[in-house]
């Protein structure tokens, strides 16, 4: 018999039959599945129990072998940054800008020879030698002491890009950490403190290379989680950490195909005597681990939190990964020990942390997952949303995350929760807000102050997939999701997205919002569930209302939001029951209770209407719009994908330049800084436009800029 799927029709939940897939039509690959097609998955993966076991004897072959029967999956993943992690440095790898620019630290506590620290203010130059790249540290004041280095390797690039130096045999992670988001080095990380001695002078002096700290050597805190194959020791008479490819192995740079499948010389030997036989692997013996075949949801996601976890290894201190663990382990918790707010009292790591123990930096993504209701009520792991071979979306998603989400979060989807119906038509939703907007909010930071913004950039999602509320915010200081749109008063207004419908708040104002939704809600609920309590329905019809009406609080309850989806819709479905109700008790002969007979009051969605108090964004203004802009404003969204027009929202064609835009919209192509201007937190340069970006079209100011007044104004 088909399964049948749950669906909103108005506000009834009705079952609409669905068809059942033929035997005959091929399964999807595995690197194409959807979330609750890898769900489907975990029935079958109980092979490896143990990573050390699966793996005994086996070494490293490196990421050019498995290209050799798996050329496809290799070329997709030398397309991630997986592959790009780490890398030697050239032309083609560095990002910085090493013009001869200078970078000032302040205030960095440095070292003296006591112990003691000092404050000092010193300077770096990003600039080249010949092919090279370098950096020198200056001594203002004796230039003998001035320090260069040369870089040897890149350390990612999608947000920022790291660069390390070759000193001996070891490699130190650079002070010099550059935004490729903010387009500018960091002049806040990364252990600026670390290259220079506190002298007594102002601007102290730069470390000799013999007195960089061993501790820091990137054998020690990067390289276990930016490299494949190496193996790690301790020279306890240099007193560092050392790193070489095992006897008969290979290592390479980047996360590369071996650090999640296993170290596969087993699986190539037995691949090859397969091949000369002409039989084809068995799979019982081919000795290599594919994540959705072979391991549960809890060894899936410990692969990924061996990199995407910040701590330190239980049994070496000095280590920032958990050495020795392999793909399949069950153990990490016991190699490593993740960083809490609750579990240090070490400000170098609760400074990483939100009080509530939420991730307040990047790579962070195990402690932020394994609180969520995904991991621990839903089985479900990285792996469910995020694929590395074949088609992927941005953060290499298996799909858009809107889709990811609304495949599961719907009345007939795995997580039977009727969000996606609910959110459908809110404000938010008309605005063009979506699910992580909010339930994965980027609050975690990782790029700082540059030479030259002063901007503090949110990019690391959260992971927790519940939403950083303003009442978070107030009460640990949690970075609030609503702080991405809603800007009045925030500290952060870098970040706000600009392309949204605002309504601005303070945070106080936000949480007076909220608590009022959901007591409205709670309220409306309360009636409508005592409307239906101490009776039963005494005929057919009355039962069908009675049906129509638990069906409504049914949908409202399983929603989960009371109201803060949509508070419009909420409260029209709750009206709706209440109706229903009151029929049903009038045809079964029961006299209404008091406290059901009136009309509940209206609940305050916002100070209006949900559309008629969001106030559009208008960035040809001289200052923010407020609260008593919104009468002035059309209270809809407006998206034209045909022609651009001034106030509406516009759709990039391919081929579309911000001057042709310009010119259909004004009648003059050097008007395209208005649009510019108006776009800036989803366009970082007029010259890159992207086909599908969806812009607002300013109207013209009454009073043009001087710059801009000389070109003609289209009538």
């Amino acid at each position: 018999m088909a399964m049948a799927t749950p669906v909103i029709v108005g506000f009834v939940l009705t079952r609409v039959p669905t068809a059942t897939p033929a035997a005959s039509v091929a399964q999807p690959s595995l690197n194409t599945l959807e979330p609750t097609q890898v769900y489907s998955q975990l029935d079958k993966a109980v092979q490896v129990q143990s990573g050390q076991e699966y793996f005994k004897g086996a070494h490293f072959v490196g990421s050019k072998s498995c290209g050799e029967c798996h050329a496809g999956q290799v070329k997709d993943w030398h397309k991630t940054w997986h592959a790009k992690m780490e890398q030697w440095a050239t032309s083609e790898t560095v990002l910085g800008e090493f013009d001869d620019q200078i970078i000032t630290y302040k205030d960095v506590p440095a070292l003296a020879p006591d112990g003691k620290t000092q404050n000092v203010t010193f300077q770096i130059k990003a600039h080249r030698q010949g092919a090279d790249y370098a950096f020198t540290i200056f001594d203002q004041d004796q230039p003998a002491n001035n320090q260069t280095y040369k870089v040897a390797k890149t350390l990612g690039g999608k947000w920022d890009q790291g660069y390390e130096v070759k000193i001996g045999d070891n490699y130190y992670a650079a002070p010099l950490r550059y935004s490729v988001k903010n387009k500018g080095w960091l002049v806040k990380q990364f252990f600026p403190q670390d290259w220079v001695i506190a002298d007594g002078t102002p601007d102290g002096r730069p470390r000799r290379p013999d007195e960089l700290i061993k501790s820091r050597a990137a054998e020690a805190k990067c390289q276990g989680c930016h490299t494949t194959g190496f193996e790690y020791s301790k020279n306890e008479k240099a007193g560092v950490w050392q790193s070489a490819a095992a006897p008969e192995g290979h290592a390479e740079l980047g996360v590369a195909c071996e650090q999640c499948h296993g170290p596969a010389s087993r699986h190539v030997e037995a691949a090859k005597a397969a091949k000369i036989a002409g039989k084809p692997l068995d799979p019982a013996n081919r000795h290599i681990v594919h994540m959705l075949k072979d391991l549960d949801h809890n060894q899936q996601t410990q692969v990924c939190a061996s990199c995407h976890g910040r701590g330190t290894n239980k049994k070496h201190s000095e280590l920032a990964f958990p050495l020795g663990f392999r793909t399949g382990d069950r153990d990490i918790a016991d190699r490593h020990r993740f960083w809490t707010y609750s579990g240090s009292s070490n400000p170098a790591e609760t400074k990483y942390v939100y009080p509530n123990d939420w991730a307040k930096r990047n790579r962070q993504q195990w402690q932020d997952y394994t609180k969520s209701r995904h991991f621990n009520k839903a089985d479900m792991s990285c792996l469910s949303c995020h694929n590395f071979h074949g088609k992927t979306e941005d953060a290499q998603l298996r799909m858009p995350p809107q889709k990811l989400c609304t495949s599961c979060h719907t009345a007939g989807g795995e997580a039977r929760q009727p969000n996606v119906e609910m959110y459908e038509g809110s404000a938010m939703q008309q605005a063009g807000v979506t699910c992580i907007n909010c339930h994965m909010a980027r609050i975690a930071f990782r790029t700082t102050e540059t030479s030259k913004t002063s901007r503090l950039t949110g990019d690391g999602s959260s992971h927790v997939f519940m939403t950083a509320t303003p009442h978070l915010k107030k009460a640990g200081g949690v970075r609030s999701a609503c702080e991405a749109c809603h800007t009045k008063g925030v500290d952060m207004l870098d970040d706000v997205e600009s392309w949204i419908l605002q309504h601005p708040m303070t945070n106080d104002e936000l949480i007076k919002w909220m608590d009022e939704v959901k007591a409205g809600v709670r309220n409306r609920l309360e009636i409508v569930t005592k409307t239906l309590t101490g009776w039963k329905p005494t005929t057919e019809a009355a039962r069908a209302l009675v049906d129509r009406a638990q069906v409504n609080i049914g949908i409202v309850v399983r929603d989960g939001s009371f109201g803060v989806h949509n508070a419009k819709k909420t409260l029209a479905m709750l009206d709706e029951a209440l109706a229903i109700a009151r029929e049903a008790a009038m045809l079964s002969g029961q006299p209404l209770k008091p406290s059901a007979t009136n009309q509940p009051a209206t609940h305050p969605a916002t100070p209006a209407t949900e559309t008629e108090t969001m106030v559009q964004f208008q960035p040809s203004s001289t200052s923010a719009p407020t609260v008593a802009d919104a009468k002035a404003v059309t209270p809809t969204v407006t998206v034209d994908n045909g022609v651009p027009r001034p106030d509406a929202w516009y759709i990039v064609k391919p081929n579309d330049t911000l001057s042709l835009i310009a010119s259909k919209a004004y009648g003059h192509p050097e008007m395209y800084p208005l649009i510019f201007k108006s776009n800036r937190k989803v366009l970082a340069d007029p010259n890159e436009l992207r086909p599908a970006t969806r812009v607002f079209i300013p109207r013209l100011p009454e009073k043009m800029p001087a710059a801009e007044s000389q070109t003609r104004r289209p009538s």
